[in-house]
Formats: C-alpha cells, sequence, structure tokens
C-alpha cells in the first residue's frame, strides 16, 4: 500500500495530481497547483473533492430512479413530492429521463 511520508508530496508521471501526507496523518489528493498550500487547506480541498464525487454520484443515482418511478407510472407530482419539490419542477428537471 502507497503511504507517503507526512509532510513529502509525490506526484504520478505526466499528471497534475499529487499525493500529500499532511501534518495530521491524513492522505490526500490535491492538485499540483496547491502542493504549498497549508495541510489543513489542502485536506480542506481534498474533503470537498470527495463530497462534489459523491453528490455528483448521488444525482446520477436520483435520475436513474426518477426514470424508474416514471417508468413505473408514477405521476410528476409523486416524484416531485418525494425530490422535495413541485411536480412541475421535478417534470422540468427531469422530463428528458423518461
Amino acid at each position: 500500500m502507497f503511504e507517503p511520508t507526512r509532510g513529502e508530496t509525490y506526484s504520478l508521471d505526466q499528471e497534475d495530481i499529487i499525493f500529500v501526507r499532511t501534518e495530521s496523518g491524513a492522505t490526500v489528493i490535491v492538485p499540483r497547483s496547491v502542493r504549498n498550500a497549508s495541510s489543513e487547506a489542502q485536506e480542506t480541498l481534498s474533503a470537498t473533492a470527495l463530497k462534489a464525487e459523491q453528490i455528483n454520484a448521488a444525482l446520477g443515482d436520483l435520475e436513474d430512479l426518477v426514470a424508474a418511478c416514471r417508468a413505473n407510472g408514477l405521476s410528476w407530482d409523486a416524484v416531485g413530492w418525494a425530490v422535495g419539490t413541485t411536480g412541475s419542477a421535478a417534470r422540468k428537471r427531469w422530463g428528458g429521463v423518461e
């Protein structure tokens, strides 16, 4: 398993990302452009990237579920209720996934 030494930076050949072992002991992946940022900033940026990846995956799952709801005959009003909006807003957002 790859374990960078605390405080050291490792880069992948021809890539714009680096692995950094922060002062807290976390290994984070950040863009090369922030290699001189504080450990806290690098950890925050890495956590932000992870959360964005999780959100994007969840949005893809949500789109699939909306399509399944519609395929199972559920109304846009029902879909809107499930996602916390109106049927009209749900149809506007996901109307092309049917």
